[in-house]
C-alpha cells in the first residue's frame, strides 16, 4: 500500500527528472503529474505551488550532494607543516575538480543558486548548505594561518571565498569556447594558484622560545 511519503518522493523523482530536461523555468506541472501517476491537485495537496515544487526539487537534488562536495576528510592537514606537504595533499582534490561527476554537480548547484535568487523557499534550503560550505574551507584556512602557512596578504577568509569560488563554479575551466582550456591545464593552474597563496612558515616562528 501506497504512503503519503511514497506519493510525495514519486512527485520529487518526477520533478528532478523534470527539471534535468526542461530546467527549473521549464518545469510543468502536467507533465510531472504524468510521469508521477497523479493529477496536478495530487501535487498541490504536498505542494503550496509549483515554486514550492520546484524549491523541494532543487533541495532533495542538491543539498546532501552539496554538503559532500565540500567535505573535507576530517584531519585533512594534520600532519602538513610546509608548503609542499600542503600542495601534495590539495593536489588530488583540485584535480578532481575537472572530474565529469564534479562538473554536473557544480551545474546543479550553479543552477539551483540561481533558481534561489527568485524563490525564496528555495533560497532558504540553500543558504544553510552554503553556510556550511563557507564554514569548512574556512576551517582549513585557518588550520593553514594558524601554521603560518599562508602567504603574506592572504587571509584564511580570502583563501575560503577564492577556493568556494572554484568549487561553485563561478570560475570554470570550460567557460569561454572562444579560448580553451584543456582540463590538465585548469587543474595546473589551480595548484600554482593555490602554490602562490601558501609560503613556509618564517623561521621565527619554527623556532622554540
Amino acid at each position: 500500500m501506497k504512503t503519503p511519503s511514497d506519493h510525495r518522493q514519486r512527485i520529487l523523482d518526477a520533478a528532478v527528472l523534470e527539471i534535468n530536461q526542461h530546467g527549473p523555468a521549464g518545469l510543468r506541472i502536467k507533465r510531472v503529474a504524468a510521469a508521477a501517476g497523479t493529477s496536478a491537485h495530487g501535487i498541490y495537496f504536498y505542494f503550496r505551488d509549483r515554486e514550492g515544487l520546484v524549491a523541494a526539487a532543487l533541495a532533495y537534488r542538491m543539498t546532501d550532494r552539496m554538503a559532500d562536495y565540500v567535505r573535507a576528510p576530517s584531519g585533512l592537514l594534520d600532519h602538513a607543516t610546509t608548503k609542499a606537504e600542503v600542495l601534495d595533499i590539495l593536489s588530488p582534490f583540485l584535480y578532481d575538480t575537472t572530474s565529469d561527476d564534479r562538473q554536473r554537480l557544480r551545474e546543479e548547484i550553479v543552477t539551483a543558486a540561481a533558481a534561489s535568487l527568485h524563490n525564496e523557499e528555495l533560497a532558504e534550503k540553500f543558504r544553510p548548505r552554503r553556510d556550511e560550505a563557507y564554514q569548512r574551507m574556512l576551517q582549513l584556512g585557518d588550520v593553514l594561518a594558524e601554521r603560518h602557512l599562508l602567504a603574506d596578504g592572504v587571509t584564511a577568509p580570502l583563501w575560503s571565498r577564492f577556493w568556494l569560488s572554484v568549487l561553485f563554479g563561478q570560475v570554470l575551466w570550460d567557460t569561454s569556447p572562444d579560448a580553451p582550456v584543456s582540463k590538465d591545464e585548469w587543474s595546473q593552474f589551480l595548484v600554482a594558484a593555490a602554490a602562490t597563496m601558501l609560503q613556509d612558515a618564517p623561521l621565527s616562528q619554527l623556532t622554540p622560545n
